[in-house]
């Protein structure tokens, strides 16, 4: 486990990178180079942790790459039992200052901790601007900017309102 004070300034969420631009569908595996790319963009980053969901290792495209990531200890497995990303998040509370590569968009997150009255707990840890959303085309690993659209055009929404994060 990682230590609470522990400088991390990018989590990257491995299996989210592997899996851009390739269709979910039989025959069809995330891949490494994927993540490759990513190593690359983020190289001079050096306070970073990959973590990757634990069935990635069974599906990568070159599980050779990937378990020598695994085995020097630049990617971490999410732990037996934990979703992703509540990992990715937990890590996220330690470092408040780390942005999450992802392009994920956690909506499930808010909409439960809205429900919950818990809000406040989790919208600091999902603001825009700790997020980096990316693309990959044509062998580039290219960062875009990170937008939820809450709007929903039947109901005028309060800009005071806790739901825009």
């Amino acid at each position: 486990m990682f230590a609470m004070l522990e400088l991390v300034e990018l989590i990257i969420d491995v299996s989210n990178v592997a899996w851009e631009g390739v269709l979910k569908s039989p025959g069809q595996n995330p891949r490494y180079s994927n993540i490759a790319l990513c190593l690359e963009h983020y190289k001079d980053k050096l306070h970073k942790k990959l973590i990757a969901d634990a069935s990635l290792l069974q599906l990568i495209d070159d599980k050779a790459s990937f378990q020598k990531e695994l085995g020097n200890g630049g990617i971490v497995l999410s732990p037996a039992g934990k979703k992703t990303e509540d990992f990715m998040l937990e890590l996220a509370r330690g470092s408040p200052d780390a942005k999450i590569v992802t392009n994920r968009t956690f909506l499930d997150y808010l909409t439960q901790a809205f429900k919950d009255g818990d809000l406040r707990l989790i919208s600091p840890l999902l603001k825009r601007e700790r997020f980096i959303r990316f693309k990959i085309s044509y062998g580039c690993f290219i960062e875009l900017p990170y937008e939820i659209d809450f709007h929903d055009e039947n109901v005028e929404q309060d800009p005071e309102s806790p739901i825009h994060v």
